[in-house]
């Protein structure tokens, strides 16, 4: 049985989903400065922000991954421990 975050979407999405928003914002935020809504200063912050949330959320993904990588490690070592020593 797959997990689920919310009852739409699923942990494999959730990156494709993050992506899409991400982007979305960056192309609003450039439109913005494109009408002259948006300030030079204003962008790069946007931009900036963006970077450092992305790279955030990565960062955060592969950390699970590990952390579930060893779990199930430790387990499976258990698990043979306790077969070898029967």
């Amino acid at each position: 049985m797959e997990k689920k975050l919310v009852k739409l979407v699923r942990p494999g999405q959730m990156i494709r989903l993050f992506g899409f928003i991400l982007a979305v914002f960056l192309v609003l935020a450039g439109v913005l400065y494109w009408q002259g809504l948006l300030s030079k200063t204003g962008f790069t912050l946007t931009v900036i922000i963006a970077l450092i949330t992305a790279v955030f959320f990565v960062v955060g993904v592969r950390i699970a991954q590990v952390d579930g990588f060893m779990d199930g490690y430790v387990r499976a070592k258990e698990e043979i421990e306790k077969k070898e020593k029967v």
